[in-house]
């Protein structure tokens, strides 16, 4: 991301950013062998433009921002022949296929452990039945079942991740900060903090019982109330094409609720 951010302007960089919810679905199909149907290609398209449309108006004023925003269509063209600027989108193009290829992985690791904790309890519910103990008590063994398991749960799973942030990012805070890493914390920002790390907590959850896609589609969602409550609390602006994005997350969220609705009954009936 900080490679990228410095060759391209951040109205770019989070326009390709968007592209994680179709990244995200192709791994789920790869990874996941999700299905994936021409209606929910179609909500997603909508979304990320409707999220593009927000995030490029919502762009900070500043002019060389301005001049590559406005620019004309032939000048943007040119931009891609600087090999520093291609250099840019192509990190950032990266970074998003990075970014969904994780949050995949993620799920299928989730998943794989929950069904095998699934499948051990009925193994475990099979050696418990009558039959079976009558088997083992004329001495015939069935055949032998592993019921303990040292696959991680989601609880574990995130301590593992914050104990490996710490190891990386430590020694870089007490770098910068020369040691004294607390410095400007305020209550605050610990309540900030606090809501991060529970929000990371949701994340899994909502992997484990949903999927990486409903997850990523909610968060487009949430950059809906962001921008309201910006425009509320900090005067950020809300303007004509931002209500457009706006109404477009809606209605592809919406959309996709009631495509997965569908798609249920058609795979049930």
């Amino acid at each position: 991301s900080y490679p990228s951010l410095q060759r391209v302007d951040a109205s770019v960089f989070t326009a390709i950013s968007n592209l994680k919810v179709l990244a995200t679905a192709i791994f789920a199909q790869i990874l996941l062998n999700s299905r994936i149907s021409n209606r929910v290609w179609r909500t997603l398209t909508q979304l990320v433009l409707g999220v593009t449309l927000i995030s490029w108006e919502s762009s900070p004023n500043n002019p060389e921002i301005h001049k590559r925003v406005h620019q004309n269509w032939y000048e943007h063209i040119s931009d891609l022949f600087d090999l520093s600027y291609a250099f840019g989108v192509f990190l950032a193009l990266i970074q998003t296929m990075l970014s969904g290829f994780g949050s995949v992985y993620f799920e299928k690791v989730l998943k794989k452990k929950k069904e095998d904790d699934d499948e051990n309890r009925g193994k475990k519910l099979d050696v418990e039945s009558p039959s079976a103990a009558a088997m083992m008590a004329r001495g015939i063994s069935s055949s032998p079942i592993s019921l303990s398991s040292t696959e991680l749960d989601v609880w574990d799973r995130n301590i593992q991740l914050a104990l490996c942030s710490i190891l990386i990012y430590m020694p870089i805070s007490v770098y910068e900060t020369k040691g004294n890493i607390f410095q400007g914390w305020t209550f605050l920002v610990v309540v900030i903090a606090a809501l991060h790390a529970l929000g990371g907590i949701l994340v899994a959850l909502s992997v484990l019982y949903s999927s990486s896609v409903t997850k990523t589609v909610a968060v487009c969602a949430a950059l809906v109330l962001t921008t309201v409550m910006g425009h509320i609390l900090f005067y950020e602006p809300l303007n004509g094409p931002i209500l457009l994005g706006c109404a477009m997350v809606i209605v592809s969220v919406w959309a996709y609720k009631d495509d997965a609705i569908v798609e249920s009954k058609l795979r049930s009936a």
